[in-house]
């Protein structure tokens, strides 16, 4: 008698078992209930796989985002002949691969198959708007939108196409006519109140927002809007009640801990301020603004050294436009009686922001009571006003403090001009 190797029999009675439920049916009904693994299992047992199958287990990979695999299938479905939604699913499964060219080349050779296809040109015309090539992302919606007006999606997505486009005016008419087709979708509420803020057509934003929060009351971005609106208008308490339940919903916001910040620090609520941006500042440590806050906190709590600690820490981590923190800490430096120091910072503000007035008069004040020469004062005063005379508080101060000092030096037989 002969024996047969254990495993083989086992293979043996597994193929001749696989042979006995390849049924279609009973594949459909795994695929449908789930059980993908035992549906690829029978698949998978077929001795010559047809096209059929190919797809039916491209498919179920498909489904379990395992696209790699799906790749596999969906080319040897391919390698056998055209096969539309084969090329379908390998634009999508690209385009979730970050395979972007190969995207939209797959979704362009499927439009020379079939003009028509309007849900491949929609994809196709998202994938222009996500790589930004919105050129062609406008010619897509515009052809989809002659196509089918009534979709509003289509007038959505063109008028994200105008915004990064630079064109927020055409962007703000696809948005309204999206919202005139469809006026309960928050997304193109949204948009519409967004751009209307960035081409400061303030009372449309408002109208925008509110239609918006109405349908959506905890809508991040819309309240953000509103915020920003309550902070403009300087309503800082109504500003704060909003960001207090948005801390709530949203704890690890930095724009919930900076604006209550600025809110309580322009009711002169310092303590509570300081609390709110350092709890900004463990959130991003990277933003050097945060100091600056700090350093004007300290200042007007009258702690000074502390004060320019905070705003040395902010310029040492800042880039550009430092003429803040450079003020700050002059007008510390003055407060505690360092005229020198303070004088110093106080240039290097105005140097680094021609456009800063209160430095410059800083800078001509202090130098005034620090030396002994006041033509030093004299040409900062000049300056102030050649400069900033016509929109200043401290105009009729400066000059009556010319006038002064060039009698002083008239009597002395010396001219300033």
């Amino acid at each position: 008698m002969r024996y047969f190797p254990i495993f083989f029999v086992i293979s043996l009675a597994t193929q001749l078992l696989f042979a006995q439920n390849f049924d279609p049916p009973q594949i459909e009904k795994l695929i449908t209930t789930g059980q993908y693994q035992k549906a690829l299992a029978l698949l998978k047992s077929k001795d010559k796989a047809s096209k059929e199958t190919h797809h039916k287990i491209a498919d179920i990979y498909f489904r379990l985002e395992e696209y790699n695999q799906a790749r596999v299938y969906y080319k040897k479905i391919l390698e056998e002949g055209s096969d539309y939604l084969a090329k379908i699913r390998l634009a999508h499964i690209s385009n979730k691969s970050r395979k972007y060219d190969e995207a939209i080349e797959i979704y362009k050779s499927l439009l020379q198959e079939d003009e028509e296809n309007l849900f491949v040109q929609y994809n196709l015309g998202k994938l222009y708007l996500s790589q930004r090539k919105t050129k062609d992302a406008i010619e897509v919606f515009k052809n989809l939108i002659e196509k089918d007006s009534t979709i509003a999606n289509y007038h959505y997505q063109l008028g994200l196409a105008f915004g990064l486009n630079n064109k927020p005016f055409s962007a703000l008419d696809t948005y309204l006519t999206a919202f005139a087709i469809d006026s309960t979708n928050i997304n193109t509420i949204y948009k519409l109140a967004l751009t209307f803020n960035e081409v400061k057509i303030r009372d449309s934003t408002s109208v925008f927002t509110e239609k918006g929060l109405a349908i959506e009351p905890d809508h991040m971005n819309l309240n953000r809007l509103k915020i920003n609106r309550l902070r403009r208008d300087k309503k800082f308490n109504e500003a704060i009640k909003i960001l207090e339940k948005q801390d709530r919903i949203y704890p690890k916001e930095v724009y919930n801990q900076e604006m209550l910040g600025i809110c309580y620090f322009n009711l002169d609520s310092l303590k509570r301020a300081s609390t709110f941006f350092k709890k900004a500042l463990r959130l991003n440590p990277e933003n050097y603004k945060f100091f600056t806050y700090l350093g004007e906190i300290e200042l007007g709590l009258e702690n000074y050294t502390h004060a320019v600690s905070n705003f040395q820490i902010a310029a040492a981590s800042g880039k550009t436009k430092l003429d803040q923190e450079y003020y700050g800490s002059g007008m510390a430096y003055l407060k505690m009686g360092e005229n020198k120091k303070a004088l110093s910072f106080f240039k290097k503000a105005y140097e680094d922001n021609k456009k800063n007035h209160q430095a410059l008069f800083e800078l001509a004040k202090t130098s005034d009571g620090y030396y002994a020469d006041k033509k030093i004062a004299y040409k900062h005063y000049q300056n102030y006003l050649k400069h900033f005379g016509d929109q200043s508080d401290q105009t009729e101060f400066i000059e009556k403090r010319m006038r002064t000092i060039k009698e002083n030096y008239f009597q002395k037989g010396i001219s300033l001009e």
